[in-house]
C-alpha cells in the first residue's frame, strides 16, 4: 500500500481493487473489491501491480505497471497491450528478468537509443 498511500497524501483520489473483504477508506484509499472493477470510471492513471490477473485493457489515457518481484508475467501481458507506457522497476534483475522475456522497461530502452 506504499504507492497508494503516497498517491492520497499528495491529494489524489486513490481507488485499490482487490479481493480483500475490508471495503472502506483507509489512510485515504478507498479500497474496492475487484469484482467492482468493471464498472469504475475510468481513471486518469491506472496503475497495475505485480500479476498479469492485476493487468486489464482499459480507457485510462496513461498506464503505469509496478513490478514488484522476479514474477515477470504481469509486465510481460502489460508490455503486450501498453507498448510505450513504463514499468516501474525496483532493480536492475527485474531488468534483466523482462529482458530475457522480450519486454523492456522505459529506462532500459532509453539506455539503447
Amino acid at each position: 500500500m506504499v504507492l497508494p498511500r503516497g498517491l492520497a497524501g499528495r491529494g489524489h483520489r486513490v481507488e485499490v481493487y482487490n479481493t480483500c473483504w475490508a471495503l472502506d477508506e483507509y489512510d485515504g484509499i478507498q479500497r474496492k473489491g475487484a469484482w467492482e472493477i468493471d464498472n469504475a470510471e475510468a481513471p486518469d492513471v491506472r496503475i497495475s501491480v505485480r500479476t498479469a490477473d492485476s493487468v486489464l485493457k482499459n480507457d485510462a489515457p496513461e498506464q503505469i505497471f509496478w513490478m514488484l518481484d522476479d514474477r515477470p508475467e504481469g509486465a510481460v501481458r502489460f508490455g503486450k497491450y501498453y507498448l510505450d507506457s513504463p514499468i516501474v522497476l525496483a532493480s536492475d534483475t527485474m531488468d534483466d528478468i523482462i529482458l530475457s522475456k522480450g519486454i523492456c522497461s522505459r529506462s532500459i530502452c532509453a539506455k539503447e537509443k
